[in-house]
């Protein structure tokens, strides 16, 4: 998600008015939306669904980041300025026959100091849920949700460093630094005895410098397979990961050699006129703008799926989403979704999650036993 999108979620939840007023047990630390939207519940009786076109992210780990005073010494209160969402949810979309749940989190969260230990509670919700999706037959993505940097105190300030940049004559975070807390992240699933289905190796690089982020993520694949791991490596476009400008970022060819061609390529996707993913303008306007909007996926998408087939490389969208309430972008949605079922592309819908309230790109069903909202269920029949 961009960070014009994050702007927003300052909105619905920087400001912790959702937030339990007391801090609640790690391995439970949620509230209920504050809005209630009016659906109908579903029977308690549990039918096994087929399986559905699409995968979904399970925000909350990654909130609160937007905050000024937000960096490693200081990442926040579980409970108050981000959250883990508690098992219901988790169940919920598996019973409704979702297999791919993304699962994003924070670096400086997970490991507070560079080179050093990895977050014990944090690591342990990720082995948790690693360990939920080996139970129920579905796959998880670890999603580091850090844009390509890392927010560390640097001279008195608080410095959201960009990977291998110098400040002041001085890398604040490094490659190696990206490398050393993936290992561990790794190793620590190792010793739990789990395997998430694939690793995010970084959510939505940008404005890292020319070629940058093709140089650091390379690296970061060697590394990882130099130390003997066989995951499935999900490595995120620069450019805010545009499908849309994919080429313009990375060229015409791929850019990582792994040898066990277990790299898929991981692009974002948003139909609102600047591809943000805010929707602020009213559909009607959007149209006013450009009457072809109907015609947005394939523009938007056709520039990372030819990518992908000349390539003959594995993409995927990690990242697509619009309005829940408005028909109009549901057609929209859904004439993507189309569109990539055609090319064997899966995506993965922005987002559920507990505290998000009224956010119009929410499908988190508000109560455990609803049917979840309209356009979910319009997902669902594609």
């Amino acid at each position: 998600m961009s960070c014009r999108q994050w702007i927003l979620l300052i909105l619905l939840v920087g400001g912790c008015n959702e937030a339990p007023k007391t801090i609640p047990q790690p391995s439970e630390p949620s509230v209920q939306p504050s809005v209630q939207p009016s659906v109908q519940p579903r029977s308690q009786a549990k039918v096994k669904q087929q399986p559905v076109n699409f995968g979904v992210t399970i925000a909350g780990a990654e909130f609160g980041s937007e905050a000024l005073s937000f960096c490693n010494e200081d990442p926040g209160v579980l409970g108050v300025n981000y959250f883990h969402n508690k098992p219901w949810t988790f169940d919920w979309f598996q019973e409704e026959g979702l297999d791919l749940f993304r699962i994003p989190f924070r670096w400086e969260r997970i490991q507070p100091q560079l080179g050093g230990r990895l977050d014990k509670v944090e690591i342990d919700r990720l082995v948790s849920v690693a360990k939920w999706a080996e139970q129920k037959g579905v796959r998880v993505i670890f999603d580091m949700h850090n844009f390509g940097r890392y927010a560390i105190r640097h001279q008195g300030k608080i410095v959201s460093a960009i990977i291998d940049k110098k400040y002041d004559s001085q890398v604040l975070v490094s490659s190696d630094n990206l490398i050393d807390v993936w290992s561990k992240i790794i190793r620590a699933c190792d010793a739990a005895e789990v395997a998430p289905w694939a690793l995010g190796l970084m959510n939505e690089p940008h404005d890292m410098g020319l070629g940058k982020w093709r140089k650091i993520s390379r690296a970061l694949v060697g590394g990882i397979r130099k130390m003997g791991s066989d995951h499935t490596l999900l490595v995120a476009g620069d450019g805010w990961s545009s499908a849309e400008n994919w080429k313009k970022y990375h060229g015409a060819k791929t850019w990582i050699e792994d040898p066990l061609d277990k790299v898929i390529y991981e692009a974002h996707v948003y139909f609102d006129h600047d591809g943000a993913g805010t929707y602020g303008l009213s559909f009607s306007e959007e149209l006013r703008r450009d009457p072809k909007i109907y015609d947005r996926p394939q523009q938007r998408l056709e520039p990372f799926l030819k990518w992908l087939k000349r390539n003959d490389a594995r993409g995927i969208i990690g990242e697509i989403g619009v309005p829940n309430s408005i028909k109009p972008w549901e057609s929209v949605v859904l004439g993507a979704m189309a569109l990539l079922q055609q090319h064997d592309v899966e995506m993965i819908y922005w987002a559920a999650g507990e505290w998000w309230g009224d956010y119009q790109m929410s499908i988190q069903p508000p109560i455990e036993n609803s049917l979840g909202n309209d356009l979910f269920r319009s997902l669902k029949k594609n």
